[in-house]
């Protein structure tokens, strides 16, 4: 004898996954990047002065940085964009399961390039956020360092610190060390825009053959 389930029992366990991650995953995304100083702040009283609970508390709603810039604070700015990502991908996976069963169960007949919207939209959210994290890079490397991306702003640099002078006594040069840092910020963003480009296309592409 065989045993027919409707699709939408088959699902059950992926629809529980998925809900326990998405719960994680809003956590994570919600959470707020601060200094020690605007903890205190946003706390009213000294971190040392936290009993055992209220650190556990603090530490699922914080994540706390040295200072507002800095590799630190970059690797937590990238986990909080990866969880939000995550967010929209389980919200797209979780709507694409829900057209798919309908169509299945209930005989909707749908085209399947509509089953599919939530697939698309998820990559072009995909795409979107890694072109606005490359923008962001560029921006703040530029904002560091103008003559990173314009040769003349060397020449235009120094007419405007011949003019600046007693303003500009406490601002340090860059090193050569921390451009070839900001350089290699900006390639690799570079590199993860273009890789998330042709993955996602590569998936679209199976997608479109399957």
């Amino acid at each position: 004898a065989i045993i027919a389930f409707p699709w939408w029992a088959v699902f059950i366990p992926l629809y529980v996954w998925e809900v326990m991650a998405l719960k994680k995953k809003i956590s994570l995304a919600m959470i707020n990047i601060a200094t020690h100083a605007e903890l205190e702040l946003a706390i009213g009283k000294n971190f040392a002065a936290c009993n055992t609970f209220e650190r556990e508390d603090i530490h699922r709603r914080f994540i706390l940085v040295p200072a507002k810039s800095g590799p630190v604070y970059d690797a937590a700015c990238r986990i909080k964009a990866e969880a939000k990502m995550d967010v929209v991908r389980i919200l797209a996976r979780v709507v694409f399961t829900v057209l798919l069963v309908l169509n299945l169960d209930l005989g909707k007949e749908w085209s399947w390039w509509i089953v599919f919207i939530p697939i698309f939209v998820m990559v072009v959210c995909i795409v979107g956020s890694s072109f606005q994290n490359w923008v962001e890079v560029q921006a703040e490397a530029a904002k560091r360092d103008p003559s990173l991306f314009d040769q003349t702003a060397d020449v235009e640099q120094g007419y405007a610190q011949m003019d600046d002078d007693a303003k500009n006594d406490d601002d340090q040069p860059l090193t050569d060390e921390e451009k070839e840092e900001l350089k290699a910020k900006v390639a690799q963003a570079a590199y993860r825009v273009l890789g998330t480009c042709c993955t996602q296309c590569f998936f679209l592409v199976l997608l479109c053959v399957f």
